[in-house]
């Protein structure tokens, strides 16, 4: 994953009291949301909730400003015996789109990355969260029923800012399986075997200390009784989106069953353990046969895309992708994707799909880039558009407006590679450091340990590169670049920083890599953490991709196709362009090409 989120807390804390700590360059702004808009409302002082409590909330400030986090009940202070909240927030300073909106469900629903001492409060850092199969959660989150999602992302659709709140229900021992991608159905599926094994082990260990207590008496007696929670409970009135959904979930009644009795057995250490064992065994058990069946589901029951492709990642040649419609089709965007339209690789596209013809169309008296590309494709001059950034709101606005809906689909990972003049000697740079240079606020390289040289930074347009768009949202926070020199291309941008002392400039990492003239920049996301290098080898000449496909490299982005959702034979041709580079044969392609593969 490449999301780049800064850190909110609040709690109190050995010594100080309640206090709200955020990472660098949350804006004021936002801090105030967090306090006036979250913590008083889902923390109630006079009347706090039970202890064991855990809640989770997502809230959109504004389209492109979101706070989602965890509730805990921290236990209850000493001095005033009153129960400590504890809230973790994440700040995401990005357009919230769909796929955003699944990737935060399922971080929800595994808990946070980290918590913080409250006996010894530290800085806190903003965060990149790794992938799905990566993430370590420091606490468990909360499940989020399917229908809620659903209703959130109808809401997301039709413009509305969302507001979600969702408390733990009474036991989370049944698994809920939503509509989400493989990965994130296998990822939660670990999450809520945690949840199983915790309760199991919970119960025994209650029950071991009542027991061995019990053995001084000359019989002991036993019943266990469990409770199963069909749905996630859910506060109705939190969220107004999903009223009716919520209170069918809510109305759902809780199960019991009575287990065992078993009054004929003396209950001590050994028996408790055993019995445990069998629990956590049995439990493993039941949920790696889910994990086994929803594996058997995804592969005989493929999901098909909107224009009734049944093409999955399945196919390994061009040749064997089906719904792959003749004609000519123009598609053009960013130069990003300049090794992926090969004449090699057109070649092969070609020769095993003839009448599937591609023609790649450069804009007229204007630069090439993701954003007029997209424009290209709202016009009505493109099939189909390629983009090394999101789509934005005001993009999904227009096409709305006239008709149709715009749609994303992931094709590779990329790195942004920062690279300098080889003369000026700077082992890296952490992203703090980029932005106050790119923005003008650090203008000599000793400021950030370099030689006493003044600094010249180069730089795409943002309002048409995609690639500035990122560096623009994820190093800079939004904000306008600073004296900045503007070029056109990868090739200019290379050319003027190898020319120049003191120079800095950035690109797509397959642009830079084998590039003797400059020296590629190892990043890191905060100062004191560990630099990344975006490649390896002895001379540098092999792009990082295990960092890169990890999300630790600090400035990975996936690269996407742009296809207009109008049931037409545009429609069919880029979707049929995904499917293509989802077969074994295109993830090739698309690692000679210099990128990362989705798959």
């Amino acid at each position: 994953m490449d999301l780049l989120l800064r850190q909110l807390h609040y709690t109190s804390f050995a010594g100080i009291g309640f206090q709200q700590l955020a990472s660098q360059q949350v804006p004021q702004a936002v801090q105030t949301v967090f306090s006036d808009r979250i913590i008083s409302c889902y923390w109630d002082v006079l009347n706090p909730p039970s202890l064991g409590y855990r809640a989770v909330y997502l809230h959109q400030m504004t389209s492109h400003q979101a706070l989602f986090g965890w509730i805990y009940h921290e236990g209850i202070d000493e001095k005033t015996q009153n129960a400590i909240p504890y809230f973790i927030c994440y700040y995401l300073d990005e357009t919230l789109l769909s796929f955003h909106l699944d990737t935060i469900f399922t971080y929800l629903q595994k808990g946070p990355l980290a918590v913080i001492d409250r006996q010894n409060p530290s800085i806190i850092e903003k965060k990149v969260v790794p992938n799905l199969w990566t993430y370590k959660p420091a606490r468990p989150g909360v499940i989020i029923a399917p229908e809620v999602c659903q209703q959130c992302h109808n809401a997301l659709n039709q413009g509305e800012l969302i507001n979600l709140f969702v408390p733990l229900s009474a036991q989370e021992t049944v698994i809920v399986l939503s509509e989400q991608t493989y990965e994130q159905q296998i990822a939660n599926l670990s999450v809520y075997q945690n949840y199983i094994i915790e309760e199991i082990i919970d119960e025994f260990e209650n029950l071991s200390d009542s027991s061995y207590q019990d053995k001084q008496s000359s019989s002991s007696q036993l019943n266990i009784k469990t409770n199963s929670v069909l749905l996630t409970k859910v506060n109705a009135n939190s969220l107004p989106i999903a009223s009716n959904t919520i209170n069918s979930i809510a109305q759902e009644s809780v199960k019991k069953s009575s287990l065992a009795d078993v009054n004929s057995i003396p209950f001590d250490r050994n028996n408790i353990q055993f019995l445990l064992r069998i629990g956590i065994i049995a439990t493993t058990l039941a949920v790696t046969i889910s994990i086994y069946r929803l594996i058997q589901i995804s592969i005989s029951n493929p999901i098909s895309s909107e224009v009734g492709s049944n093409v999955q990642v399945e196919y390994k040649t061009f040749a064997e992708v089906p719904n792959v419609p003749e004609g000519v089709f123009n598609y053009g965007g960013s130069p990003t994707f300049a090794p992926l339209r090969s004449p090699a690789v057109l070649a092969a596209l070609s020769q095993s799909q003839r009448q599937y013809q591609l023609r790649f169309v450069e804009p007229v008296g204007i630069p090439q880039g993701s954003g007029t590309g997209i424009k290209m494709l709202l016009d009505g001059e493109l099939s189909f558009a390629l983009s090394s950034r999101p789509l934005k709101q005001d993009e999904l606005a227009q096409a709305k407006a006239r008709g149709f809906a715009l749609e994303q689909i992931p094709i590779a990972i990329d790195g942004i590679t920062f690279f300098v003049n080889p003369r000026n000697l700077i082992v890296g740079l952490n992203l703090s450091q980029l932005q106050d240079i790119f923005s003008g606020k650090i203008t000599n390289w000793k400021n950030v340990g370099g030689l006493d040289l003044p600094i010249t930074a180069f730089s795409f347009d943002p309002q048409v590169s995609g690639t500035a768009d990122v560096v623009q949202q994820r190093v800079l926070a939004g904000r306008e670049f600073g004296n900045v020199q503007i070029v056109s291309t990868a090739t200019e941008a290379i050319l003027k920083v190898a020319a120049t002392p003191g120079s800095i400039g950035y690109s797509s990492a397959s642009v830079v890599v084998g590039q003797k003239t400059i020296y590629p920049l190892p990043l890191s996301i905060a100062p004191g953490e560990m630099f990344i290098t975006p490649f390896v080898g002895a001379n540098k000449t092999v792009l990082n991709k295990t960092a890169l496909a990890n999300g630790s490299y600090p400035l990975t982005r996936r690269l996407f196709a742009i296809v207009k959702r109008d049931g037409s034979l545009d429609e069919q041709a880029g979707v049929a362009y995904t499917n293509l580079l989802a077969t074994d044969e295109g993830e090739k392609m698309i690692d000679q090409a210099g990128f990362v593969s989705i798959r």
